[in-house]
Order: C-alpha cells, then structure tokens, then sequence
C-alpha cells in the first residue's frame, strides 16, 4: 500500500499507525518482492487488553546498498555493493476514547549495511478516527536515539505521517479498498503515496489479499 495504509484494520498497521490496533484482528503475515532480490517479510498479530489491544509484529528488509552510511528507499529494487538488512521488532498498544482511538508503540530496530550494523530503540504515538465511511489516522515514527555507522552518526528516519484509508467496497466475490498518506521526513523531505487492495475470502475470518 506504499506505506499508506494509516487506518488499515489488520494486525500489521502496527508498523503505520499503532492507534488502529484497537480496531484491527487476527494475525497477518505478508511479502513484498523486488527486482534484483529484495525482499519485506512481515508477520503481526493482536489481542484485547484492558479493553483495549495489544499487537506485536516483526519486520524484515532484507537489500544491497550503495553507501555504507545510510540506507535510501529509493535504492529497493536496485543492486547496490553492500549486502544489507533491517529488523524491527514492535510492541504497541491502543484504545479508544471519545470516538477516537489512541495508540503507541515500543520498537528495537537493527539496521545493518556492509559489516557496520547497529541497535536501537524508538517509539511510534499515532491517532485516528472515523471519518467519510473511512478512517483518518495521524502518525509520528521513530522517535529515537541516532544510529551510529562506520561514518558516524545517523538520524532515525522520524516521520510525521497524515492519511486516510477507505471502507471496504464489494465488487462480486471481491472487496475493495484504497488508501492514502502524505509524510514530512526529518529535514523537512515531504513524500506521499497511496495504493489499493484487492482482498477475497472464503470463510468468514480467512482472507487473501492483493496490494
């Protein structure tokens, strides 16, 4: 969904926007594949919590870079001379309050580029509500300590996040959604992205999803 999915329903918007934990369910795991071998592997799951919920979930990058200081998004799907890889490991919780909902997350990201690698901790806050038969969401990401490379130190790739996903609209067998969100990165870089799903289930709880 182009990291867009800011009020998403499953599980794995815990790595997008930790407040939609209290409305989302079950367990998820998914892949993403890029040219030259790349590859995003994430597995999430949720449960309720002193009325409210509690997720976990793993995320795994792995890449080739071409600098040995930091590593650009622009680079997934490129070859580049140094074999890299990224975790992270999220624990959140969320609630609802007034018709919104709240959430925050603890994370341990390990990045490493070459045969420099480092650890550290950050936290992710996020709000949304409901809104338009869809969801509005505000994020802010990794808030944390620098990441030290065999350069020096490294920004945490901070984020302010605004977005919107979509209800689920139904085409035959099929259920539709669609998504949206704008990001201003440290140093004042401004992306947006949006993407759609395409999502077909069976049975009421089992579901296979397109992005």
């Amino acid at each position: 969904m182009a990291n867009a999915d800011m009020g998403g329903r499953e599980s794995d918007v815990i790595f997008y926007n930790p407040a939609q934990l209290a409305v989302a369910h079950g367990s998820d795991a998914s892949a993403e594949l890029y040219t030259h071998g790349d590859l995003l592997a994430t597995l999430s799951t949720e449960t309720g919590l002193a009325g409210g919920a509690l997720g976990v979930g793993v995320q795994s990058l792995t890449f080739s870079s071409a600098s040995d200081t930091y590593a650009s998004p622009t680079e997934l799907g490129t070859r580049g001379p140094l074999a890299s890889s990224g975790l992270i490991l999220a624990a959140g919780y969320a609630h609802s309050l007034f018709g919104f909902r709240a959430g925050a997350n603890v994370k341990v990201l390990q990045q490493q580029i070459g045969s420099a690698s480092d650890t550290r901790a950050a936290l992710d806050a996020g709000l949304s509500y409901d809104l338009w038969r869809g969801t509005a969401g505000l994020s802010v990401q990794n808030v944390g300590p620098d990441l030290r490379t065999c350069n020096g130190h490294v920004s945490q790739p901070t984020q302010a996040n605004l977005g919107f996903s979509s209800g689920r609209y139904e085409a035959g067998p099929l259920d539709l959604s669609a998504a949206a969100t704008g990001s201003v990165l440290r140093g004042r870089t401004f992306v947006a992205g949006g993407g759609g799903e395409v999502s077909y289930s069976w049975l009421d709880g089992y579901a296979v999803s397109a992005r």
